[in-house]
């Protein structure tokens, strides 16, 4: 997992890669993803590792959240990873494939660069911030007030 995570990181956003990454990397001769992004939306990042690193395939796997969690849970159960990189937006189940020792930690040269709340622990990665709302009936919820939203 450390070898794609490095490689993706240095093709998209000019990161410096340890040369030993990459070189194993090229004797491996592909990178495989598994992701909840689509294709069409990762392709920018794509071309630009392929620019970088023509000699290294992406094998790019558009599976979805539970896709990406269950796939990850299942290879290591079958002791048999084959996934270098797993980019989800599914934070919940992010975090518990780390917090669970799912996934291998990994610190770039520039990962001090990065805010603090889009790094944990050297596993998890934020790659975006994403709003969320919330909206919910509040006539519907004053017939029960027992199912009434706790004020903070």
């Amino acid at each position: 997992m450390i070898t794609g995570t490095a490689l993706i990181l240095s093709a998209t956003s000019g990161l410096a890669a340890a040369a030993e990454l990459v070189e194993a990397a090229r004797k491996e001769g592909s990178v495989t993803i598994y992701s909840a992004t689509d294709q069409a939306q990762a392709q920018a990042a794509l071309d630009a590792f392929a620019k970088k690193y023509p000699d290294i395939r992406v094998d790019y796997n558009d599976i979805g959240t539970n896709g990406v969690y269950n796939r990850v849970i299942s290879e290591a159960a079958a002791r048999q990873v084959g996934g270098d990189l797993f980019w989800t937006s599914a934070m919940d189940q992010g975090i518990k494939l780390a917090v669970d020792g799912y996934l291998a930690p990994y610190q770039s040269t520039e990962t001090a660069a990065l805010p603090g709340w889009a790094v944990y622990k050297d596993v998890v990665y934020a790659t975006s911030i994403e709003p969320i709302g919330m909206i919910y009936n509040k006539t519907a919820l004053e017939e029960d007030k027992s199912r009434k939203p706790a004020r903070n």
